[in-house]
């Protein structure tokens, strides 16, 4: 049995509202959606994908995946 892994298509980083709520688009429905409940506590592993124009924005979303668990970008740049 094959496990299935969440994935969510988001625009920016704003669109991880917190980690109870995320807004992505759903391409089975062709709209944006919103989820509850998308980021589990504890320790997780994340894949970000995105094209090459991306680079800055993937910044933007490996900080916020922090400032959700409530580490700062201070932080993050001290150690």
């Amino acid at each position: 049995m094959k496990r299935r892994v969440p994935t969510y298509f988001i625009k920016n980083a704003a669109k991880m509202v917190s980690d109870k709520l995320i807004v992505h688009y759903d391409q089975h429905q062709h709209r944006e959606v919103e989820t509850p409940d998308w980021l589990p506590p504890g320790k997780r592993i994340v894949g970000i994908t995105a094209g090459a124009s991306c680079r800055t924005t993937d910044r933007g979303h490996i900080r916020r995946l922090f400032e959700l668990r409530g580490i700062s970008v201070q932080h993050l740049l001290a150690n």
